[in-house]
């Protein structure tokens, strides 16, 4: 590395902890905050910052708050009538979603714009505190993680667009919770975004605010197969930030992504660890850090991410709709004769000027399904939010039913996330597909509307709003043909339900099979 280039360095450790899925971060001030609910703990987290004239080893301690975990899912349980069945959200299981990149990103975009394989410590600090140990040795950056919250460092380029990569090592000093990874787009030492992985093969994406005090997760912690858990294991750890969309990879393979308006200008980058448990330490290695330069470069357009690719899984490379054609069947809803129509302690449908209006009455997912059984097909719908529109309450669709209490869901909320889910009403088990997610390009507000799409073929589903692709994954839990239709839930203020009222036009769906 050629130390004339350094026109600045900048040092310092923030901590926040990653277990339970909490965003914890410091304050200025030895002030003790309360608890913000019964099912939270006060964390005590430490920071140390260090200038670069003057290093330091003594943190300094303060009291922080547990921030709740966003909620990604709500249970319930309710029975009702055929074709009509609500349906309980339930156990999160997280596969990957949409990408922005084809394949490795640091194989396809040649040499990196940076790169430190920590020959020195020009970039770094060293430190030796409560919470870490780091140490440059044998061309790694060793940290030893003392304490069970997250310790980061960071270096001194400031960069917007980018591919971010560090390659890590695991030691025989490894707890199954204990946790690495990279800090980047921090605007100052104790706020940006923190992609981690634990060492039992888990990857995790939040953000904090230092400033404010608040935070989110975006990606609970989540197992991935690409992800080599255990010790003495080597994982490439990348996130690729294009404005407010972030892909994340691991050995090259897509695992999710995320839209966030956090922070949107040039930030610093670092590295972390976490211990486990009791403060089990760790022991991680980076071999190297380097970053790609996206600056001019558009986003490469959506594929397939991580492990398999998919059984003619990209039927649609673009808006589906203006694509595909005519449809194979319509329904613009000029009468009922495509639905049974309901009016019981879930929901009530009714066609309201050439509209199917669905009133969710409650916390629950209610569905209604039409006749045609098809297998691999394109579904799209129009989907009008109303004044009657809780924040939680959502509406979509049902489809893949191949009875009247099994199937997926993709459904959007009125403020603005999407979400994707199965039930098996049999089995009474569901699991959530793509984890409830902001999207800006989602148009909120009463009248509003939106168009909703699925592209299903075998066990991958590709979902749309507004004719762009947003997330896609592969499940295997209904393959057969199936009904399709709507589905609606209410929202809730503490306990007490609110009414949803949302309506649906232009259900249409186009035959994917290939002919015989």
């Amino acid at each position: 590395m050629n130390s004339k280039s350094i026109l600045k360095l900048l040092r310092g450790v923030v901590f926040l902890s990653l277990f339970a899925i909490l965003v914890v971060a410091c304050t200025s001030a030895e002030t003790a905050l309360p608890s913000t609910g019964s099912d939270q703990e006060v964390i005590n987290t430490a920071v140390a910052l260090t200038l670069a004239a003057q290093p330091t080893d003594t943190p300094y301690i303060v009291p922080t708050e547990a921030l709740p975990q966003p909620t990604a899912t709500e249970a319930a349980t309710v029975t009702e009538a055929p074709t009509a069945t609500p349906e309980p959200t339930s156990t999160p299981i997280l596969p990957p979603t949409a990408t922005l990149i084809s394949g490795d990103p640091a194989a396809m975009l040649g040499a990196p714009t940076w790169i430190d394989e920590f020959e020195t410590r020009t970039h770094w600090g060293t430190f030796d505190n409560d919470c870490f140990k780091s140490q440059i040795s044998d061309g790694q950056f060793i940290m030893n993680g003392k304490l069970a919250t997250t310790c980061w460092e960071l270096t001194w380029p400031e960069i917007y667009n980018f591919y971010l990569e560090a390659t890590v090592e695991t030691s025989e000093q490894c707890p199954g919770d204990a946790a690495y990874g990279l800090l980047f787009r921090a605007p100052d030492t104790d706020s940006g975004y923190l992609y981690g992985l634990t060492c039992d093969g888990r990857f995790i994406m939040a953000s904090w605010d230092g400033e404010t005090r608040s935070g989110t997760t975006y990606v609970p912690l989540t197992a991935n197969p690409a992800i080599n858990g255990g010790r003495e294991q080597t994982n490439r750890i990348g996130v690729w930030a294009q404005d407010n969309h972030y892909a994340l990879y691991v050995n090259g393979l897509f695992m999710t992504d995320v839209v966030d308006n956090s922070y949107l200008e040039p930030g610093k980058f670092g590295i972390a660890v976490r211990a486990g448990a009791n403060d089990t330490p760790v022991t991680v290695a980076y071999d190297s850090i380097a970053y790609w330069d996206l600056e001019g470069n558009p986003p490469p357009k959506p594929v397939q991410g991580p492990i398999a690719p998919p059984p003619t899984a990209t039927p649609i490379p673009g808006d589906p709709s203006e694509i595909l054609g005519a449809a194979t069947w319509k329904d613009k809803f000029d009468n009922a004769n495509n639905w049974t129509l309901f009016d019981n302690t879930c929901f009530k449908s009714e066609i309201v000027d050439g509209k199917y209006q669905m009133t969710g009455k409650r916390a629950s997912s209610c569905w209604e399904v039409s006749w045609p059984l098809v297998q691999n097909y394109y579904i799209e719908t129009l989907v009008e939010f109303t004044e009657t529109c809780p924040d939680n309450g959502r509406a979509g669709l049902f489809y893949r039913s191949s009875e009247n209490d099994k199937g997926y869901l993709f459904g959007i909320s009125c403020d603005g996330k999407f979400i994707a889910s199965n039930w098996d009403g049999e089995a009474e088990t569901g699991a959530q597909l793509v984890p409830y997610t902001p999207y800006n390009g989602i148009v909120t507000g009463a009248g509003k509307v939106n168009r909703l799409g699925v592209a299903v073929v075998g066990n991958v589903h590709v979902y749309y709003i507004n004719g762009k692709e947003v997330a896609r994954i592969e499940d295997d839990t209904f393959t057969e043909e199936g009904r399709f239709g709507f589905y609606v839930r209410g929202g809730i203020e503490t306990t007490e339900p609110l009414p949803m009222l949302v309506r649906f036009d232009d259900l249409a769906y186009w035959d994917l099979d290939e002919p015989e």
